[in-house]
């Protein structure tokens, strides 16, 4: 167990945040699309898993 118990298995917080965003992205482009008649065949919204905390001195 980690110092603030668990496992660290879950998504943390800001992981949660992002994905939400993105999900809200999706329901309003999806939404968007609906509304226009617009296809939405090979519509993707990609979340990179990967990113970079740049703190200054």
């Amino acid at each position: 167990m980690g110092a603030a118990g668990g496992e660290g298995s879950a998504p943390t917080p800001f992981d949660l945040f992002l994905s939400s965003i993105a999900t809200c992205a999706g329901v309003y482009a999806l939404g968007f699309c609906q509304s226009k008649g617009l296809s939405t065949e090979g519509l993707k919204l990609m979340n990179p898993p990967n990113f970079q905390i740049i703190t200054s001195k």
